[in-house]
């Protein structure tokens, strides 16, 4: 839990808000995704700079708006289940994926409330845009600290790129639902032993 609270400290930015120029769109219709994590940023620090101390329910509500649509809970779940997925029904692959929203926005809402000013580098963009995957990096320096790296990994969809992963120095997002997933399947299968 600690290590995941770690990512969620770390991630003070949106990585998806489409805020941006016409000029940003490919021909696809589709932007390029650092023109995306750079808007989302962008959007996120003006909120922030604007909100100093926004209430944790109106900053719920804008992440939720304006963030939560660019990730893919769905398949943040089906790889936190592993392949126990196929086999759930279609009722509990939706409360996984609600389950998962949950855990991370609350998160992030939590952390965004203690928000500061800092300094941020976009890295260079690691994939292939053509073949629909990206890892899209950024250098966040604050005060008193080493820089912190996070990692978004995304992937083309059919109208828009999708956050599936969120790694902050090495943590991922993802994994950290994985382990819950287990953890808590032990539990249930030793208590049906009882």
């Amino acid at each position: 839990m600690k290590r995941f609270t770690l990512i969620l400290s770390l991630l003070f930015i949106p990585v998806l808000s489409y805020a941006s120029a016409p000029n940003a769109v490919e021909r696809s219709g589709i932007m390029e995704p650092a023109q995306v994590l750079r808007s989302g940023i962008e959007t996120l620090t003006g909120y922030m700079n604007q909100n100093n101390n926004p209430e944790p329910a109106k900053l719920g509500l804008y992440l939720d708006q304006n963030i939560a649509p660019y990730f893919d809970f769905k398949r943040m779940a089906s790889w936190a289940a592993g392949r126990t997925y196929r086999y759930m029904t279609q009722q509990q692959r939706a409360q996984l994926s609600v389950h998962i929203k949950s855990e991370f926005m609350g998160m992030l809402v939590n952390r965004l409330a203690g928000y500061r000013k800092s300094r941020i580098e976009y890295l260079n963009p690691r994939g292939n845009l053509a073949r629909g995957k990206v890892v899209l990096g950024v250098r966040i320096y604050t005060d008193n600290r080493y820089p912190l790296e996070i990692d978004f990994k995304l992937y083309r969809g059919k109208q828009a790129w999708k956050v599936y992963d969120v790694v902050a120095n090495g943590a991922s997002a993802v994994s950290h639902f994985r382990n819950d997933f287990v953890r808590h399947n032990r539990q249930q299968r030793t208590m049906r032993r009882y």
